[in-house]
């Protein structure tokens, strides 16, 4: 039987994210004029893109099941105040997350399983990486097989 994304996530450790959730407009808006300096049309404008990605990811965050909070939580590492990039971090975590089965669709069921394993214990809780894995086995499994 094929594993689904759910099978395939229950072999991922869930864990909480430690970081915190609140936004610091000041540490926002330091980080942005050093950045920008006196280009104070640029300082206004990170600092406009930081709270719309934190209201973003904040969204993002509250709507997703419990398997993306390691990946989330790497987001948030990764990116620290640049929330605009934790957002898109975490789009592409869930939007790749739900590509994983659609990569092995069409190869014979052991195959699709060896493939979503081998990718899944690779990289964990990455699932960009999971789904670029998945594709590329899979693209291979093919050119080999057909």
């Amino acid at each position: 039987m094929r594993k689904s994304l759910i099978s395939a996530a229950a072999l991922i450790t869930i864990a909480t994210s430690a970081s915190a959730q609140t936004y610091n407009a000041d540490a926002v808006k330091a980080a942005c004029s050093d950045e920008w300096g006196a280009e104070f049309d640029m300082v206004k404008y990170c600092m406009d893109q930081r709270a719309e990605g934190f209201d973003t990811y904040i969204a993002l965050k509250s709507a997703a099941p419990d398997m993306f909070a390691i990946s989330f939580a790497n987001c948030e590492t990764e990116w620290g105040t640049e929330w605009e990039m934790v957002a898109y971090c975490a789009k592409s975590e869930r939007d790749s997350a739900a590509q994983i089965s659609s990569a092995t669709q069409g190869l014979p069921d052991d195959i699709a399983n060896i493939i979503t394993s081998n990718c899944t214990r690779e990289w964990a809780n990455e699932f960009t990486m999971i789904a670029y894995c998945s594709k590329q086995q899979a693209a291979a499994w093919r050119s080999i097989n057909q």
